[in-house]
């Protein structure tokens, strides 16, 4: 733990690619490199080498000055496009996810947290590798019916958005495990919501609920409930069948 990295090794570099502005640092690049890490570059594109690279599972473009998905992950021609499993692109400018996002075929790992997202596009149902989806911290004002149709989706980070409005499908949620939508401003959950079938952890912290539901007692998985602050400034009232479930983390009945 703690030991001094390694200095990378660019004995097959195949060129070199600016890394933002005229006058910035260039960038060395190998083809048989696995990971980057491209973060507090002030970059607003990729270099093109990038989408050559085949073996190139995960790229870090975190805190720079992206204001749209780089155009080289999302070309259905592009190497990167298939061969990437993890992108993290947190703490940028970008607003939107384009509908050709479902063409990263083996995209496994996407973390866009820290952003200016108001939504989420229809075609993200097609991303059928996706495990882990981490918006958290961004401005989504409702998740559409196509989110509980990613058909791998295990964990779900949407925390401190202006959620309002979830879907109505929550029983084709068939893989989700983890589901954190603390911090928006939910006022009630669909009937549906409680068919989800494999989810064992939940966060439902300050929202703004109107009660909360005893139907949460019939999720067949549940493990993990974290309610403080779940009904606003309103005291937690926390169901008997929830309390006999044993499942309530974080909050005892009354808690403001």
């Amino acid at each position: 733990m703690g030991g001094k990295a390694s200095k990378p090794d660019f004995s097959n570099q195949i060129g070199t690619g600016n890394a933002g502005p005229p006058g910035s640092e260039e960038l060395e690049i190998d083809v048989d490199m696995i990971s980057m890490d491209l973060r507090l570059k002030r970059l607003t594109n990729l270099p093109w080498d990038l989408s050559v690279l085949t073996n190139l599972k995960e790229l870090d473009l975190s805190m720079n000055l992206y204001t749209q998905m780089p155009d080289q992950v999302l070309w259905k021609d592009s190497h990167l496009a298939t061969s990437l499993t993890k992108l993290s692109i947190n703490q940028n400018r970008i607003q939107v996810l384009p509908d050709d996002m479902h063409q990263m075929l083996s995209l496994q790992t996407l973390c866009c947290y820290d952003n200016t997202l108001t939504g989420l596009p229809k075609t993200i149902s097609s991303m059928r590798s996706l495990t882990q989806l981490s918006l958290y911290n961004n401005f989504i004002t409702e998740l559409p019916e196509e989110f509980c149709r990613i058909p791998k989706l295990q964990m779900a980070y949407l925390s401190n958005n202006r959620i309002s409005k979830l879907p109505d499908n929550w029983h084709e949620a068939k893989e989700l495990r983890g589901l954190f939508i603390d911090g928006n401003p939910i006022g009630e959950l669909p009937t549906t919501f409680f068919t989800a079938p494999k989810l064992q952890e939940l966060t439902l912290c300050n929202n703004n609920l109107k009660a909360v539901p005893e139907e949460l007692a019939s999720l067949p998985s549940l493990k993990e409930l974290y309610l403080n602050g779940a009904c606003g400034q309103r005291p937690v009232v926390i169901p008997a069948r929830l309390l006999e479930k044993k499942v309530v983390m974080d909050c005892y009945d009354g808690q403001i």
